[in-house]
């Protein structure tokens, strides 16, 4: 891996900026820090003082001097030093970002659960346009060892990039892999199509007992959990008992609905659990990690 986009949240700020730092450490990365002052906030502020024309540009750069120098003075704090450098401008936030990730293609893109444009929260979006990974830190960030890992997939094939960096995170940090298989199956199908139902049951556990084999080939401590119901809603559940480190979320689709789709689910997510969000939707490689995993 390459490169990292970190995206700021001022009430997160410094929580991102040592997650990027991280994970820049982890993966031998280069960071490119961008943060965008919505441009809402600086037109009400020139309406409200009346300025117009070169005063309104003079009021924009200042906001943008001031952001830089509260970024500087945090990753001067941090002792780190973004390679790719520090980007600062006024906008669509929505907009802006998006375009930064077109030029820059990001293999993995940090942010906050709270990114917003007005009072829209738009991490759901960001995640879904990503063609890379996704981090997303939902509090303040420490540097973690990645213990309690929960997986969720149903299909190893297609989310074998998912797969692979959960395995390589737990041998990495000793941990324990929790494997969840969800079953979304609404009344209609269970009533309707009961044979519908079996199927999927059986193929859902032969495929989450291939892995759970595959994990203790490699040495690692791991659970395999077949549960039903809205995906959200079961892994906010587990990681209530569990109380993992990070969760994984494999995601094989880069384009379309699903990417869509991928971006809802992460951000229902958000609002449910406490831990760390890792979306992976291509390889993610882990300096020293060992093989790759074949399941």
């Amino acid at each position: 891996m390459e490169k990292i986009l970190s995206i700021d949240e001022p009430k997160m700020r410094r929580d991102l900026i040592r997650a990027s730092q991280y994970w820049a450490e982890l993966t031998g990365a280069d960071v490119k820090f961008i943060s965008v002052i919505d441009e809402s906030f600086v037109r009400d502020t020139t309406r409200t003082i009346g300025a117009v024309g070169r005063i309104s540009s003079a009021v924009e750069n200042d906001f943008i001097r001031e952001r830089e120098e509260k970024i500087d003075s945090v990753l001067k704090e941090t002792g780190f030093e973004p390679r790719k450098g520090i980007e600062v401008k006024a906008g669509n936030p929505v907009e802006e970002i998006k375009k930064v990730m077109d030029s820059f293609t990001p293999d993995l893109t940090v942010m906050g659960s709270g990114l917003k444009a007005g009072v829209i929260n738009i991490t759901g979006e960001i995640i879904g346009y990503a063609k890379g990974n996704c981090f997303v830190n939902t509090k303040s960030f420490t540097t973690p060892l990645f213990k309690k890992i929960i997986l969720t997939t149903y299909n190893p094939d297609r989310d074998k990039h998912a797969v692979e960096v959960s395995f390589n995170l737990a041998e990495r940090f000793k941990g324990t892999i929790y494997i969840l298989s969800v079953l979304d199956l609404n009344d209609e199908v269970m009533v309707n199509a009961p044979g519908m139902v079996d199927d999927a049951y059986a193929n859902t556990k032969e495929t989450l007992k291939r892995m759970v084999d595959a994990a203790r080939e490699r040495g690692i401590a791991v659970e395999g959990l077949l549960k039903e119901g809205r995906v959200s809603n079961v892994i906010r559940n587990l990681s209530i008992d569990i109380k993992p480190d990070i969760i994984v979320l494999g995601s094989y689709s880069r384009t379309g609905l699903n990417r869509i789709l991928m971006g809802s689910v992460a951000d229902s997510l958000i609002k449910k659990v406490q831990c760390p969000l890792l979306i992976v939707k291509r390889k993610l490689t882990i300096k020293d990690s060992p093989r790759p995993v074949s399941v």
